[in-house]
């Protein structure tokens, strides 16, 4: 993206995307506030070309939840549903609201993915998952985590770790 970049600099797109990985390198190895900044940048000016299509504000949300405050994250959150609100992709945007604690917008967008494709991918369950642990309903809490099912995903066995863990349910807490 970076050679792609060097020679196409008005791709919003490609702005927003090499942001997001920078996030992701960020989040993974480590890095500096610069990195962050340089990130942040890029969304930004990927945005201004580009203000109305998706993807630029689905990765711009993506940026945000990652390096912003909860409002600014809320605002480019609602900025790309109200683009977009007929994509199943916007269970990835739950995914991020519910971590964030807006667990009723949350729900609301998961529910609405799964009315869009009932066969979401496993990692939108952790919606549901928070928003019962956070409601201390425990038994949802622990149906949803044992819906996740991908073991290379560190969430998952973390998930369910936790529901049993608040069911007291601790030797199979200790097993997962």
């Amino acid at each position: 993206l970076e050679n792609i970049h060097r020679g196409d600099r008005g791709n919003a797109l490609v702005l927003v995307a090499l942001g997001s990985l920078y996030i992701d390198e960020y989040k993974v190895w480590g890095g500096s506030e610069k990195q962050i900044d340089r990130a942040l940048a890029l969304v930004e000016k990927g945005y201004r070309l580009s203000p109305d299509d998706y993807m630029v504000l689905y990765l711009r949300a993506y940026v945000f939840f990652h390096t912003c405050t909860a409002d600014q994250f809320e605002q480019a959150l609602e900025l790309a549903v109200q683009t977009n609100p007929n994509i199943s992709t916007n269970g990835d945007l739950a995914v991020w609201c519910a971590f964030a604690g807006n667990l009723d917008r949350a729900m609301a967008l998961y529910e609405r993915s799964r009315q869009l494709n009932p066969h979401i991918p496993g990692w939108y369950y952790l919606t549901p998952f928070v928003a019962h642990a956070h409601w201390a309903e425990y038994e949802q809490a622990l149906a949803y985590a044992e819906l996740i099912r991908l073991p290379t995903l560190y969430l998952d066995p973390i998930a369910r770790a936790v529901a049993l863990g608040y069911l007291d349910r601790r030797e199979e807490a200790n097993t997962v």
